[in-house]
């Protein structure tokens, strides 16, 4: 389980910290971390939380065939899927060494632990069994995989209910939930996984690691154990361990982790039990949205302080923002908003463009007005002073009789090609001569 990549540097820090009896999260040595278990409002739909690191468990099932070794025997198929969206690494619909690795350390503890019993999925022998099957979605991986995916797996499939079957001869009756009450499954105990990182040769061991702590780690150990302290499983990976005892020494400190675990497991199916037989309604998955603790990386705002301890602060800016009023030192202005209890908000205001040009995108009535005005009055001119540059002995202008409105006595009008102007061309302008 080492494909997610860790830089030098990273297993370099993280190998001192360990040299220093320190983690990254904080943790001592042989703590667990934080442990939510969330049943889902159909059966056999659990999701756990191990710190970062979430698996998503569905069971189903279905009649079946049976094997023709063990035909009293029913099924059982484990399937996991990683997928980008648990980490970058992962592709989608190509079985890794990770996931071919959680599959078959789970079936054989399963099966050879003998923890479920097949024989009660039996419906007619040889001929019709229950298949059940438990799909392992991992939804974000940080590290311990093993140890998460067999707790979502053992919590759906302790809270999965199949269901009854009346068996008349050849005819076989499949009752529904509103005729006959499903069935559990029959779990005789529950092995979970430990998983164990070693560092410097055995020197240190740290329980429950990371995934940057799986990368850094020289040798890493995963046990089965169940609560009555059993060994269901062994995984060993990584540089070889010389010392029988330090195996030996890990096991007593897994089976101690590993009563705690089932405690918790079976106290979440308990509680969720309760609430069912008591007609309540099940939360589901919401339970698994914290609303009152946000990671640091997705908090769309920052808490400040009073706005008294910020009113002195500027900002500078190159773009053209919407302007909102205007500053009599001519530059940007910058607002403290409270928006809520201890959080507050910077708004900047721009009122002049860096070139020196009044902002154009909020102007007012007034400024329209005004520029307006202005425009008529450089075009008039404009037009006044073309018109005196031309000889004024050549044309006459004569105003059209239908025109109702008085013009002043200043303007003048050009000829063009303008239907509401009459033009009259004198071509001799010195009569006497004649």
């Amino acid at each position: 389980m080492r494909e997610f990549p860790v830089s030098n540097l990273e297993k370099t820090f993280v190998l001192s910290g360990i040299l220093q009896n320190k983690r990254l999260d904080g943790r001592r040595f042989h703590e667990f971390r934080k442990l939510e278990i969330n049943f889902g409002k159909e059966w056999g739909s659990c999701m756990v939380s191990l710190g970062e690191t979430k698996v998503l468990a569905q069971v189903s099932c279905s009649i079946e065939r049976p094997k023709a070794t063990r035909a009293n025997e029913g099924l059982l198929f484990i399937n996991t899927e990683l997928s980008p969206m648990a980490s970058p690494q992962f592709e989608t619909g190509r079985q890794t060494d990770t996931s071919v690795l959680v599959n078959r350390f789970l079936d054989k503890c399963f099966k050879e632990s003998k923890c479920i019993d097949l024989e009660s999925l039996c419906i007619v022998a040889e001929e019709k069994v229950w298949n059940v099957r438990v799909d392992l979605n991992v939804l974000n991986y940080d590290g311990n995989l093993l140890g998460c995916s067999s707790i979502a797996a053992l919590a759906a499939l302790a809270h999965f209910r199949h269901p009854d079957v009346t068996s008349t001869g050849d005819q076989i009756i499949i009752h529904t939930p509103a005729e006959k009450d499903p069935i559990p499954m029959t779990i005789l105990h529950y092995p979970v996984t430990i998983s164990y990182a070693v560092f410097n040769g055995g020197e240190q061991i740290i329980l429950d690691p990371t995934s940057i702590e799986e990368g850094g780690a020289s040798a890493q150990i995963i046990l089965a154990v169940n609560s009555y302290r059993e060994i269901c499983g062994l995984h060993l990976e990584g540089a070889a361990l010389a010392n029988p005892s330090f195996l030996l020494a890990l096991t007593r400190q897994a089976a101690e982790t590993a009563a705690v675990l089932v405690n918790k497991l079976r106290a979440a199916l308990a509680e969720d039990a309760q609430l069912r037989s008591e007609g309540s309604t099940v939360a589901g998955f919401t339970e698994c949205i914290h609303l009152d603790t946000v990671l640091a990386l997705s908090q769309d705002r920052q808490k400040l302080g009073s706005a008294a301890d910020f009113a002195h602060l500027t900002s500078r800016t190159d773009r053209m923002d919407l302007q909102d009023g205007e500053d009599s030192s001519g530059g940007t202005r910058v607002k403290v908003e409270k928006v809520g209890p201890g959080i507050a908000d910077l708004i900047t205001k721009l009122e002049f463009d860096p070139s020196g040009v009044k902002n154009q995108w909020m102007s007012s009535s007034s400024d329209d007005e005004s520029s307006g005005d202005d425009e008529t009055k450089q075009g008039e001119t404009e037009t006044t002073q073309s018109t005196r540059s031309e000889p004024m002995e050549d044309v006459v202008i004569v105003e059209p009789e239908n025109k109702t409105k008085s013009k002043p006595k200043h303007e003048i009008y050009l000829s063009g090609d303008s239907e509401e102007e009459d033009t009259v061309m004198l071509t001799d302008l010195n009569p006497v001569d004649k």
